[in-house]
């Protein structure tokens, strides 16, 4: 074996190779290279020596991993067979051998490939237009022999796209002129022609001896294809089909025993292009090159068929090429089913019905939110999107989904692939029904009632007004009594200045977690669960209620959660308000110490009320923000608009960001410069005010701890000062890097 590299780039980063597999396609693979053996073994594979003699070359004891390393990720070929090719062979395939090259390996090379090709019969039902652009792609991949079957002359119309036909050949046999045509063009393929009508399956099956495989580009008569399919299944053989339709084409094939047949298909009921032929020159080339291309994927094997129990329609008016149907194999097949094995458990089909009991459908705007409660997964699909899930939460089969969303939209629409697409998502299963959910412990359904019932009370009507009046009453007393009103002094509320500033923070924690509770409580209300986490948020570390299934509830139903821990501390401003009011017209008499707390609370309530402000932090004003103006993704876009403008984005950050909604697109061009601004400020918080304060008091109490003994309070209250604002500092720069760390694990994009 003599190893030779396959011709592509690579760079070299500290440590790592990065290899471009498909350089126009920006298909890259990373290698661990610290000794640089792979990049040498690339540069040094040239086909004209031995692994040996390579190893050597390198100074490498054991080149085998490397080899092994590369040829999994099919960069090396063995030059070896190469050198059995004639020149002249090797000169007629070179491109072919090119294109087979870029998917062989070591074991399989594209001389393996080529000779497979030429030892193919594959046997060709019609050469008209697109039995002729078939024929033409075939022969030109170096087949080597077709059997031709047309019973047909050529006609003056034929030649707008049949172009193995000339002028001179109007009134001849198209097989004839078709087998004259392959004998002109190579010499190396071999052709047997067949002047004759197909009137039944024993026609096709009597032609189908030695053949490896069958291209149907016959539309004639109306059970053709009925029949090629029973016969090609009954033989297995595989077979490749094409038509067109007004302005579209299609294909589709059959492996016998591999997947669905056409008798499958037919009995999922779905919508099916009516052969209309409009076929022009240029639609002819593009559906039989894929034609041509699937035949070479079965005959080769160099890729698995694309088309198999499939079938891909080009849209010659917009240029798209989409898999519009896809069927299963099935059991009751009158074709098949006695050959294939029952369908595979959980594998979609037009026949499959799907449990969507648990997905969740809200409109918004223009579209509709799609939701999985469980896992927090949401996303948004237009109103067809919608009539699908409703038919398959009636039990309507794929297909009839299919039938119902196609009426709906006025043109076919792919439910397979959507639910597909869903299912990847993990947000749903095939099957009949959802499992059942285990009935939670006596002490669960306990709890679960008891909390439930203090949701209820902590967001009825009267506990809403009550928020209202308590907010209502802190602005009038703020206004009329400022002096009332808390202070920066009011942190130092007793003697000793380091319990005074413990309590604050324990203060500031508790209200914290108080604040996102009403949060959790406030989704608790609506049925939807939430979960509590610590979190940071910018410089903080916080307290954080995961809100997402929120999504899963109208729009307008989504304030109250989001308002919900400003309510609290409106509560808390307003109560204090009251109460110092209440002293101060001696209406009570609050203890000196507690009054001054009050105090305490206030701020720590100012401070989270000031602290939702910032909308580039992701705050509850925020959230509110976001569904007042209807977008979706707002935070990653302005992130994406701001980078593409500072420093460019990838390739799949540009595509992330033209997938986004044109809604926030439009609100991100003005909420970035708001981002940007933010962080500048955050920036000048941090080294400006936040740092420069938490090192000034953990240096003072870490003085206090060096300088009083452990007995003392005095001690301890300076020890959990200095623990405290470690984390504060600590904790965001960790948490960043955990979680940068776990994306990358998990093969997530940094």
């Amino acid at each position: 074996m003599r190893p030779l590299a396959k011709t592509v780039p690579w760079i070299r980063e500290g440590t790592d190779l990065t290899v471009a597999v498909n350089p126009t396609a920006a298909d890259l693979v990373r290698f661990s290279d610290p000794d640089h053996v792979l990049e040498r073994l690339l540069d040094g594979a040239d086909g004209t020596r031995t692994t040996d003699e390579i190893a050597a070359a390198l100074g490498v004891a054991d080149l085998g991993p490397a080899l092994t390393t590369l040829d999994e990720a099919r960069l090396l070929i063995d030059a070896d067979p190469l050198a059995t090719v004639p020149g002249t062979e090797r000169a007629r395939w070179r491109n072919n051998l090119g294109f087979l090259e870029s998917f062989a390996n070591l074991d399989l090379g594209p001389v393996a490939y080529h000779r497979k090709l030429r030892e193919a019969t594959v046997l060709q039902l019609g050469v008209g237009g697109l039995g002729s652009a078939v024929l033409m792609d075939l022969v030109g991949f170096g087949v080597g022999e077709v059997i031709l079957v047309d019973f047909d002359t050529v006609e003056p119309a034929n030649l707008n796209r049949q172009f193995v036909y000339r002028t001179s050949d109007i009134g001849q046999s198209k097989v004839e002129r078709a087998a004259e045509w392959v004998r002109e063009f190579s010499r190396d393929t071999t052709v047997r022609t067949v002047a004759d009508r197909i009137g039944s399956v024993a026609d096709v099956a009597a032609l189908l001896d030695g053949v490896d495989l069958v291209i149907a580009a016959i539309d004639q008569p109306e059970d053709i294809q009925t029949w090629i399919n029973e016969a090609c299944v009954a033989a297995g053989v595989p077979c490749v089909y094409g038509g067109f339709s007004f302005s579209k084409g299609q294909y589709n094939s059959v492996w016998p025993g591999r997947s669905g047949c056409l008798a499958c298909l037919l009995l999922g009921e779905v919508f099916r292009l009516r052969p209309i032929n409009r076929a022009t020159g240029p639609s002819v080339g593009i559906v039989g090159g894929l034609m041509a291309l699937e035949a070479v994927r079965y005959l080769t094997g160099y890729a698995e068929p694309a088309a198999a129990a499939r079938t891909w329609v080009v849209d010659f008016a917009t240029g798209e090429v989409s898999a519009t149907v896809r069927w299963g194999r099935s059991s009751k097949c009158p074709v098949c089913g006695g050959l294939n094995d029952e369908e595979p458990e959980g594998e979609l089909t037009l026949a499959s019905r799907i449990d969507v009991g648990h997905l969740t459908v809200v409109p918004d705007g223009d579209d509709f939110l799609l939701g999985d409660i469980g896992q927090g997964t949401f996303i948004a699909v237009p109103e067809v999107g919608a009539v699908v899930i409703e038919a398959l939460r009636r039990g309507a089969t794929v297909a009839e989904a299919t039938a119902e969303a196609s009426r709906f939209a006025g043109t076919d629409v792919n439910v397979l692939e959507f639910v597909g697409v869903l299912r990847d998502r993990g947000m749903i299963r095939a099957g009949a029904s959802a499992e059942e959910t285990p009935a939670a412990s006596p002490a669960r359904a306990w709890v679960g009632r008891f909390v439930d019932g203090l949701a209820r009370a902590l967001f009825s009507r009267a506990a809403w007004v009550l928020y209202a009046a308590a907010a209502l009453a802190a602005i009038v007393i703020l206004l009329a009594e400022p002096g009332l009103g808390p202070s920066w002094e009011s942190i130092i509320f007793l003697p000793d200045p380091a319990l005074a500033l413990l309590i604050n923070i324990v203060t500031v924690v508790a209200m914290g977690g108080i604040h996102e509770g009403f949060h959790w409580f406030a989704a608790r209300r609506q049925g939807l669960p939430a979960r509590l986490r610590i979190s940071r948020r910018g410089l903080f570390v916080v307290f954080e209620t995961d809100l997402t299934r929120l999504w899963s509830v109208p729009r307008q139903q989504r304030y109250g959660a989001f308002i919900a821990g400003m309510a609290f501390d409106g509560l808390v401003l307003g109560g204090c308000l009251v109460a110092r009011l209440a002293d101060r017209w001696g209406w009570i008499t609050l203890p000196e110490t507690f009054g001054r707390y009050l105090s305490v609370l206030m701020l720590s309530a100012v401070i989270a009320l000031v602290s939702q402000t910032p909308l580039f932090m992701r705050t509850d004003l925020y959230a509110v923000l976001v569904a007042v103006l209807g977008c979706r993704n707002l935070y990653r876009v302005s992130m994406l608009l701001l980078k593409g403008r500072l420093l460019g984005l990838t390739p799949a950050e540009q595509s992330e960001l033209d997938a986004a909604s044109e809604r926030d697109r439009s609100v991100g061009r003005w909420f970035s410069v708001l981002y940007l601004v933010g962080v500048l400020g955050l920036t000048y918080l941090l080294f400006g005010i936040f740092l420069p304060g938490a090192l000034s008091l953990i240096i003072w109490s870490i003085q206090n701890v060096k300088s009083t003994s452990i007995t003392s309070i005095v001690f301890w209250e300076a020890l959990t000062v200095v623990l405290f604002l470690s984390a504060e500092l600590l904790w965001p720069p960790l948490h960043w890097a955990y979680g940068r760390m776990r994306r990358r694990l998990e093969g997530v994009p940094a």
